[in-house]
């Protein structure tokens, strides 16, 4: 049998060796703080964000400036902090919009992105500039959006010639 589910493993080896299922960590990185999805200002707007390295925490800490006072605490450190730090992020970004701060902090070379629903999707301008989206007919329904591979082999998307 191919076992066909990498992200499992992890999971099945801590069931087998500890005999207890593995904590589910949420939006939570074991190593990264901070890491997850949180909400921003308005009804059910999201943003995620990602700090991956030092360098990438000093960026957002020049940004949030609530964080400023914890500008030098190295990843560990943020670890251990998790709650204090997500607490302060969370009350800043309330009062946030999450596409106009996903545009700021990716400026800086930060991993955001906005959480969309499907009308936000469709009218995403970076896959609109992409040619994402190609309009297929198709039988019984007429014209619909359909997404192209999301590799390119040239400038142009892949053609997507059947639903």
């Amino acid at each position: 049998m191919l076992f066909r589910s990498p992200l499992a493993a992890p999971g099945i080896l801590h069931q087998a060796v500890h005999e207890v299922a593995p904590p589910r960590p949420g939006n939570r990185h074991p190593e990264r703080v901070p890491h997850g999805v949180y909400p921003c200002e308005g009804d059910d707007n999201w943003l995620l964000i990602q700090v991956n390295s030092d360098d990438e925490w000093t960026k957002l800490c020049r940004l949030v400036l609530p964080l400023a006072p914890y500008q030098s605490l190295d990843a560990e450190e943020r670890q251990h902090q998790c709650e204090l730090i997500e607490s302060i992020l969370i009350e800043w970004l309330s009062v946030q919009d999450a596409r106009e701060l996903m545009h700021r902090l990716q400026a800086e070379g930060l991993v955001a992105a906005v959480l969309s629903d499907m009308p936000g999707v469709m009218q995403d301008m970076h896959l609109q500039a992409r040619g994402y989206w190609q309009m297929l007919e198709r039988d019984f329904v007429g014209v619909q959006p359909h997404p192209s591979p999301p590799w390119r082999l040239s400038a142009e998307p892949i053609s997507v010639k059947t639903p």
